[in-house]
């Protein structure tokens, strides 16, 4: 069983942290319930909160948040369902208002029953799943012209939709079974914690098994300002499966991170930009790479200038690590904070781009129609620049980037009971690969962006349907993945041009979820179906159907 560790050469080893995350473990599981009272906990990506905070955000009800930056602590939930009964009640009394559906109160119901005043303990839990797959992981191919070096690929991850985009777990080719716990608790009126160690055991390759940490962390808030010290998943943006910037598609990142602790107003004339809320996160990337445990640095930041209008920016940097080109801490420093290449005039005073790292910038946007409840959206992360931006924009936001763009519709039906939604991904050459750092933009061999890797294109759409407690979900997808062979020009200016045009491997896919949820405490069931059928597997003439089934229970109080 493989060593846990949290250590990392390139931060320093982060002084004490994996003392520090021992002792809270400890404490976290030990301690008796108490509620948080300033600080509190974050809700998991996976938690079916999120997806009733989305229907009364999308009903008008909250309006002071920023739905880009995820996850939310407890502590939101809260203020947002307050928030949300005072507009539904100003609503109910004003005959002119919309009357909101029977789907949309239960969601606030369920929220003030869960985070509300007077709510009822949530604060530990249990969940055994169990899966069996038919469904073998491929590597992102190498080529000789595009993705090998003398060093080796520029990029280590695997492709398996059905058993990636979940966060981290790790599901095998074959029987997996997979046993969690959690626990939240307060350490005081500033300070709480909440760890989440998971179980596992695989029937591939004659049985494998291993210990692995969903999250485990302390979160401190100081007046507006959070501080997380541990492992948590963190995501940008909007769409469901394919973020081109920190997507579903990992596990939580080791990390320390300073986030605000709810949207505020930025000062002078930029307060009217609206809410604003912004974070900055420093990470391990592990020993699950050439580089061993490289450092990626992440700046977030998004505002709402109208309240049915968000933007959001990324600036993230892969730098240092074990084998990683040497740097001084100035040099270091500046790679943080410059896109651009810096071969400047020796008239600036800064000294000439030293190439020891890779830079990603992201951006989206969304905009909500509150009428039909629909949300629209687009992001997109390009890789650091090389005069693109001047020069050749349209390699910049074409073949260097990965784009994505879907909708949301909301509360179809007389009682609100169906969403649809629709999203369409496409990532070029370069993207999330990078010379110097040659395993990519990576963690345990899963890209942290789009799932889809260079050189691919998706789409998938689906429906949710939502009752009192339940929750069932159809989705489809299709998904092409190229290993063509591309060349660059550098000079007169930057330009990619494709070299070759082989068979494309084609992925059509269909799952369907569902899942009965505790009003506040109690069981949690899950059942989990899909199946792929892959044209061209691994980019041969075999064809293949990849099957996937799984069935989960758990148990909260």
């Amino acid at each position: 069983m493989p060593e846990i560790t949290w250590t990392h050469p390139g931060l320093g080893r982060y002084v004490g942290i994996r003392a520090l995350l021992r002792i809270t473990a400890l404490a976290v599981l030990f301690s008796p319930g108490s509620a948080v009272a300033q600080a509190a906990t974050w809700v998991p990506l996976h938690d079916p909160a999120y997806a009733d905070l989305d229907v009364i955000i999308a009903g008008g009800l909250v309006r002071e948040i920023i739905t880009g930056e995820r996850p939310y602590a407890s502590s939101l939930f809260a203020r947002a369902a307050a928030e949300a009964r005072a507009a539904a009640t100003a609503n109910s009394t004003d005959p002119r208002a919309p009357q909101l559906p029977a789907r949309s109160l239960e969601a606030l119901s369920r929220l003030e029953a869960r985070f509300g005043a007077g709510a009822r303990a949530r604060s530990r839990g249990v969940a055994l799943l169990s899966s069996w797959a038919d469904s073998p992981t491929r590597p992102v191919p190498e080529d000789p012209r595009l993705w090998a070096t003398a060093t080796g690929s520029l990029i280590d991850a695997d492709i398996a939709p059905l058993l990636q985009r979940n966060l981290g777990v790790d599901l095998r080719d074959g029987g997996t079974v997979v046993a969690t716990a959690w626990r939240d608790a307060s350490l005081g009126s500033r300070f709480a914690a909440s760890v989440a160690p998971r179980l596992w055991f695989g029937t591939d390759g004659g049985g494998a098994a291993g210990l692995a940490v969903d999250h485990a962390y302390v979160r401190g808030v100081f007046g507006n300002v959070a501080v997380t010290v541990g492992r948590n998943a963190v995501v940008h943006g909007h769409a469901r499966e394919l973020g081109t910037a920190l997507s579903t598609n990992v596990r939580g990142l080791d990390m320390v991170r300073l986030s605000m602790d709810r949207p505020g107003r930025l000062p002078w004339i930029l307060r009217h930009l609206g809410p604003a809320s912004g974070a900055a996160t420093v990470a391990t990337l592990g020993p699950n790479r050439a580089e061993e445990w490289s450092t990626l640095i992440v700046w977030e930041g998004a505002v709402r200038p109208h309240r049915n209008f968000e933007l959001g920016v990324t600036l993230m940097n892969q730098q240092g690590g074990n084998g990683a080109p040497e740097a001084t801490v100035w040099e270091r420093i500046l790679e943080v904070f410059f896109l651009h290449k810096r071969a400047a005039p020796g008239t600036t005073g800064l000294p000439p781009d030293p190439n020891i790292g890779d830079k990603l910038i992201g951006m989206n946007a969304q905009w909500t129609i509150p009428g039909p409840k629909l949300e629209v959206f687009a992001e997109v992360t390009t890789t650091d620049d090389h005069d693109l931006f001047v020069s050749r924009p349209e390699e910049t936001f074409w073949y260097e980037a990965a784009w994505a763009v879907g909708l949301r519709r909301f509360a179809l039906g007389r009682e609100g009971r169906w969403d649809l939604w629709a999203e369409a991904g496409r990532v070029g050459v370069r993207t999330y690969a990078h010379h110097q750092m040659t395993s990519g933009l990576t963690l345990d061999r899963r890209i942290i962006g789009s799932p889809l890797g260079p050189l691919a294109a998706g789409f998938t759409a689906g429906t949710d349907w939502t009752g009192a407690r339940d929750r069932v979900s159809l989705s489809g997808a299709w998904e092409r993945y190229s290993r063509d062979r591309w060349a660059v020009i550098r000079a007169p200016d930057w330009h990619w041009f494709r070299t070759a045009d082989n068979p494309d491997e084609i992925r059509v896919r269909g799952t369907v979820d569902w899942a009965r949820e505790p009003a506040a405490t109690g069981l949690r069931t899950t059942v989990r179906l899909g199946y792929e059928h892959v044209t061209r597997f691994d980019f041969t003439d075999r064809n293949r159907s990849n099957f996937l089934a799984q069935v989960g229970v758990g148990w909260v109080w």
